[in-house]
């Protein structure tokens, strides 16, 4: 038999076994390299979730329910998100800020703030408790602050309401007070129209009175050219009369210093205890109750007319008088024989007397045109008569204190101004006029101590001596 020889197959298959074998030993070592570093990874991860947590710990409900149950968008889904989130928390009731992109680093440090605040780290069991103990000693001063403010605000009513009280009174107050103010607004705007008016009123017066000033002076002017011119014709009179005079005195000038120094009687006889004296006139020589006599030596009358004493008349029968004693001098009492003489007395006619100026007649330093009436009521008790003017038939001229000359004022000046001028310079060219003309006529000027003394008369109250 024949032999059959079998043909070989092709390697085609052996050579596909082979190439698959070697793929499945190069996958096969592969895979156990990477299960190798798998197995290396999945220990390195088991070891980092042990530090993280324990199996017991990651076998508790709440953790594998966290893990197991997807979170929503503001919740985190892994374990440390939610012990991250949980940090945040507890931080936030630590600290009391909110976790708000706070990292777990930021949380502890704010954490170990609170810490450091508390001093030792008792457990936030304690941290709370010892809270809580802060809350009710702050709910105590919350109740004694309240009980202050309900204090306070009662205060504060009371004050408000004083405060309205005083506002109602201020606002009554100021709507009077606007009142007012409009009332003297009124009272002003009409004063300032009367004002105006009697400006205007004034001017023209003004002018119609310095119209008449001026008028008036001429009118003056006129009238002290005709005085001067007077004056002159009466100087004239008065020589002529003068001449006449003398003429009939037999061409003598008049003895002044006789007349004045001629005494009206004597004293007859003094009762010295009684205080009272005799005079040797009486009703038959025109002698009246009242009327008052000087007393001199029987040398004569002084110039000066100063005497011993004074006398005033008490009763009068037809040809003696009894006087009282009112003044003598003790060294040289009032006697038997001494002169009597009163200026204002004559037995046979009346004197005529001319007084000019203001009188002091108690010794004040005051001179007043009192006195000078006063002067003129003794010298009419005394029986004598008073003129205005000096005349041919004065006796006597009685001078007072000169009037002062008083300066002129400007032409500008007010009426009343003038007018008052024009008074005091009348006064002061009258006192002038007056002794320039007796003194002209030779009658005898005496001042107010000489002609007291020559009347025996002292005014009550009076304190000089001469």
């Amino acid at each position: 038999m024949a032999r059959v020889v079998q043909r070989s197959a092709p390697p085609y298959l052996l050579i596909i076994f082979v190439f698959l074998f070697l793929v499945a030993t190069t996958l096969a070592v592969l895979m156990y390299l990477d299960a190798d570093k798998t197995k290396k990874s999945l220990a390195e991860k088991t070891q980092t979730l042990d530090k993280l947590a324990t199996p017991e710990e990651l076998e508790r409900d709440e953790l594998r329910s966290r893990m197991n149950v997807a979170g929503t968008a503001r919740e985190r889904n892994s374990v440390i998100g939610q012990l991250t989130q949980q940090i945040g928390q507890l931080n936030q009731l630590i600290t009391g800020k909110l976790p708000s992109g706070l990292t777990v680093a930021a949380a502890e440090a704010e954490a170990n703030k609170a810490y450091e605040r508390v001093g030792a780290r008792p457990g936030l069991a304690s941290a709370v408790l010892s809270a809580y103990d802060q809350i009710d000693l702050l709910k105590n001063d919350l109740v004694e602050w309240q009980r202050k403010y309900r204090s306070s605000q009662e205060e504060v009513k009371a004050k408000q309401k004083a405060v309205e009280g005083v506002t109602a009174s201020f606002n009554a107050d100021r709507k009077r007070l606007e009142g007012e103010i409009a009332s003297l607004t009124r009272r002003f705007e009409t004063f300032r129209a009367e004002h105006a008016t009697a400006m205007t009123q004034a001017k023209e017066q003004w002018a119609k009175e310095q119209a008449d000033l001026n008028r008036r002076i001429s009118e003056l002017a006129q009238e002290i050219r005709e005085a001067e011119s007077d004056k002159m014709r009466l100087q004239g009179q008065l020589t002529r009369a003068s001449n006449e005079l003398k003429t009939l005195r037999g061409g003598k000038e008049m003895d002044v210093d006789r007349l004045l120094r001629q005494p009206d009687g004597k004293v007859s006889r003094v009762l010295e205890h009684d205080n009272v004296c005799y005079i040797n006139i009486g009703r038959k020589d025109n002698v009246a109750p009242g009327i008052t006599f000087a007393v001199y030596p029987p040398s004569g009358i002084p110039e000066t007319g100063k005497g011993k004493g004074s006398i005033r008349v008490n009763k009068v029968t037809e040809n003696v008088s009894e006087c009282i004693i009112i003044r003598q001098d003790r060294k040289n009492p009032i006697a038997p024989g001494d002169l009597i003489a009163n200026l204002a007395f004559d037995a046979i006619r009346d004197y005529t007397f001319v007084v000019e100026g203001t009188f002091d007649l108690y010794g004040t330093d005051r001179h007043t045109q009192e006195g000078n009436e006063e002067v003129k009521a003794i010298i009419r008790r005394f029986g004598a008569k008073v003129a205005d003017q000096v005349g041919v038939d004065t006796d006597f001229v009685i001078m007072g204190k000169e009037p002062p000359r008083p300066p002129r004022p400007p032409e500008t000046a007010q009426p009343q101004t003038w007018r008052v001028y024009n008074d005091q310079m009348k006064a002061f060219n009258r006192y002038n006029d007056v002794r320039e003309l007796a003194g002209q006529m030779q009658i005898p000027i005496l001042n107010t101590n000489r002609f007291l003394a020559y009347m025996g008369y002292t005014p009550t109250g009076a304190v000089h001596a001469d």
